[in-house]
């Protein structure tokens, strides 16, 4: 009884897998299958993955390359430019430089001449207005020469004429009024004879009353 027990128990376990098989294994081979599935197609996705590495890595280098040879040849350019409007700068700086000293020197130039014509001008109206003056002086003194003159004759005439000394020390009076005006003897309309003109008459016609 001993010895069958262990061949019962294998007849046992081989009908278990038998149900089993029956059982699960239908499902058993569908999953297999979806594993096997899935393990293509991860290791699909693995190698897509891979390539994508790979070609991004590519594509990285590529665009670093690019970038610093663009790079490079923006910073030459500019360096370029930079020379190039330091030059250009110092140039314009240079050449606003002389024009201003050249406009200095000739505003300078300028006012000397300005400065000189206005000396010119001066001296010219001084020897003018000293001209002028010694003319103005010439004249005078021929004016009063024959002023004295027409005098001297007038005073010659009166004596010939043998005209009274009033009637001279009024002439004399009527010219001195003509010549300082009216305002010299403010008093003159006020009083019937004027004492000013009393004082014209000679020592030979003075009123009477003075000898008592």
């Amino acid at each position: 009884m001993s010895d069958s027990t262990p061949d019962l128990t294998r007849d046992r376990l081989g009908n278990i897998d038998q149900i089993r098989d029956v059982l699960f294994g239908q499902k058993a081979r569908e999953y297999e299958q979806q594993f096997t599935s899935y393990e293509q197609r991860l290791d699909k996705v693995e190698a897509e993955l891979m390539e994508l590495q790979t070609d991004t890595s590519d594509r990285l280098r590529q665009l670093q390359e690019t970038f610093s040879t663009e790079l490079s040849t923006t910073l030459d350019s500019l360096e370029k430019k930079l020379k190039y409007l330091s030059l250009t700068t110092h140039e314009t700086t240079s050449n606003l430089e002389q024009q201003l000293k050249n406009s200095n020197v000739k505003n300078e130039a300028e006012l000397d001449n300005l400065n000189q014509s206005v000396v010119d001008k001066n001296g010219l109206l001084r020897e003018q207005l000293t001209e002028t003056r010694e003319q103005f002086d010439a004249d005078l003194n021929v004016l009063k020469e024959q002023l004295f003159t027409e005098l001297d004759k007038g005073f010659t005439y009166l004596r010939e004429s043998k005209v009274s000394r009033a009637v001279l020390a009024e002439v004399l009076f009527e010219m001195c009024i003509k010549v300082k005006g009216s305002d010299v003897f403010p008093n003159l309309t006020e009083e019937g004879e004027s004492p000013v003109k009393s004082s014209f008459l000679l020592p030979d016609e003075q009123p009477e009353e003075q000898d008592s």
